[in-house]
């Protein structure tokens, strides 16, 4: 069984903005999941956003805007989708 860091890092990697970044700049995204290999590090979906990267955050936007993904998160984990949206307009991320 997963934790809720773990289920959201690979909800990231289902996301349109990730397939398009694996197809087109394999680079980029090789170095986003060197960033997000090791979820031990993560205690909340906050210090994923605070890694600074474009892409991921893009991928956690288009996380909270997806219908499915909203539901998977909100059936399966304890993340509060209200607070990463409002983290990601303060920083003004993506």
């Amino acid at each position: 069984m997963c934790n809720d860091i773990e289920l959201f890092i690979n909800l990231i990697y289902m996301t349109s903005t990730m397939k398009k970044l694996q197809d087109y700049d394999i680079k980029q995204y090789l170095n986003c999941i060197k960033e997000t290999q090791d979820w031990d590090k993560f205690k909340s979906i906050l210090d994923i956003i605070n890694l600074n990267n474009i892409n991921i955050n893009r991928a956690i936007k288009e996380i909270i805007n997806d219908d499915r993904f909203v539901k998977t998160i909100t059936s399966e984990t304890d993340i509060n989708l209200k607070e990463i949206n409002e983290e990601l307009e303060k920083k003004n991320k993506i």
